[in-house]
Formats: structure tokens, sequence, C-alpha cells
């Protein structure tokens, strides 16, 4: 859960898993434009969603940032998911970073999420005496904001044994009954033959990012393993924590193996 505090001074906090980010902007609409870029790139990054409680000015809400920048809203009245207003006992406590946290994987920069901020907002017509409720503003912010599309020309193959490979390029749940998460845009459902039942009905997301291949466990029952073809090592997954891959690794998932191979757009 990444939580957002903002104030009418134009201070505020971002709490991300294992660091908190000051916010001193001046005023409560630069405060909210650097949220804005701070979530969605930070979501640009991840192998999954992003869940943001967001305080703004004494207002609260609750909205998901997807990786490919897309926002739900969780709104009194919305169409699809709904939510009821926040009542004291639920505002977040104040954000600290937990002391000892290492992060399991530092990834390379990934594409930097743009926000047009050229065209007038209802930031600025409450500026001028309109009234816009301050949460408003910022799920606003957020919706207007447009990230870049993966590099195309990539593609991964999975080499399965006693199995047909399967060609990855874009991204993909794998197990045995895979399902995509409500509102979650994913391009393949790949289901794994598995007699033994040690792979898990949604068990790995696979997905190119940039010209990097990631996977990530999960929450699968029986775990995920990685053993490079480079390092000759082997590493056991942290479920929601995405690794990069590179060809030739060999993947596990249950009893299931698999070996990939990157594709480059040199290479085709």
């Amino acid at each position: 859960m990444i939580e957002v505090a903002l104030h009418d001074d134009g201070t505020g906090l971002i709490g991300l898993p294992g660091r908190s980010i000051p916010l001193a902007a001046g005023n409560i609409a630069a405060a909210r434009e650097q949220a804005v870029r701070i979530l969605t790139q930070h979501a640009a990054a991840q192998p999954l969603p992003l869940d943001v409680y967001a305080r703004d000015a004494g207002e609260t809400v609750h909205f998901t940032v997807h990786p490919d920048g897309r926002v739900i809203v969780d709104r009194p009245g919305a169409h699809g998911r709904t939510a009821e207003p926040l009542g004291p006992s639920l505002v977040p406590a104040p954000m600290t970073p937990p002391e000892a946290y290492v992060p399991a994987i530092t990834p390379p920069p990934l594409p930097v999420a743009v926000v047009d901020v050229s065209a007038p907002t209802e930031l600025e017509s409450a500026s001028d005496g309109g009234s816009v409720h301050p949460w408003t503003n910022l799920v606003e912010e957020v919706e207007r904001t447009v990230v870049r599309p993966p590099a195309h020309g990539y593609s991964a193959v999975l080499n399965f044994v006693g199995q047909e490979p399967v060609t990855i390029s874009g991204s993909a749940l794998l197990g045995r009954r895979p399902v995509a998460e409500l509102g979650e845009a994913i391009d393949q459902l790949i289901q794994i033959q598995d007699d033994s039942r040690s792979v898990s009905k949604t068990h790995l997301l696979a997905e190119w990012r940039g010209s990097t291949f990631w996977v990530a466990d999960r929450n699968s029952s029986n775990g995920t393993r990685i053993t490079s073809a480079s390092a000759s090592t082997t590493t056991i997954l942290t479920p929601g924590i995405a690794h990069p891959v590179q060809s030739s690794d060999q993947i596990e998932i249950g009893d299931i193996r698999f070996t990939v191979d990157i594709n480059t757009p040199a290479q085709k």
C-alpha cells in the first residue's frame, strides 16, 4: 500500500516500500504535480499495480495506478468499483520507512512517465474561485498521465520440456488456469500442463519493460526459481518482486522447468 499525504502549504510525504519521499513544492498544486510524477514513475517500474491511499488537504481517496498508466479510482457512485467515504479510523497513520528494509532487487532506470501540464486544468480553475475537491484534483492529475509504451521488436521464447514453446512480446500470466486481476491489462494467458498440480492457477507474471524481460512470482504455493546461465546461481523469487531474465536462463515454477531465449530487434 502506497500512502500519500499533501498539505495546503505544498509540503507532503509519499511512502514507497522501504523509503519515504518528502515534498516541498511551495503550494498544493505543485505538490500534486510532483506526487503524480513520482507515483507514475514508480508504477512503470513495477510488475503489479500500485494501491494508493492519498490524503490531500484533509480529503482521503483510494485509487490504483497500473504499470501501463491506467488508473482505477474508488469513489462513491462510480461505475465498477466503488468506495464508501473513509471515516477517521481509516485514515492512514503517519508514514515511516521500515528500519531494516533491504530491497531484493534494484532494477535499472525504466521509461519515465510523461505528464502533460500544458493545457489549463481544474487545478487552475480552482485557484480562480472554483470549488473542486482536493483529492479529485490529485486523481485527475494521475488520470491525465501517459506512460511511454515499451520498445517494440523484443520477444522471449519459453522452451518447455514436453510442451510447445511460447513466445511473449508483451505481458503474460502463466499457471494451470491463469486469471488476470480486476482491471489488470495482460496480453497473454498461458496455461501450463501440470499433472502433479505443483503449479499454481496463476503462478507467474512475465513482462517486457523496454528492452528488459522481467518475471515476478504471483504468491504461488510452490514458488519460482531462476538459474542464471551466466553466473550458474539459483535465485528463489520473493513474491511480487520483479527479477530480470537473460537469454538461456532456466526458470522453475513448481515442478515445471523451461529455458528462455531472448530475441532482440537486431537478431530478427
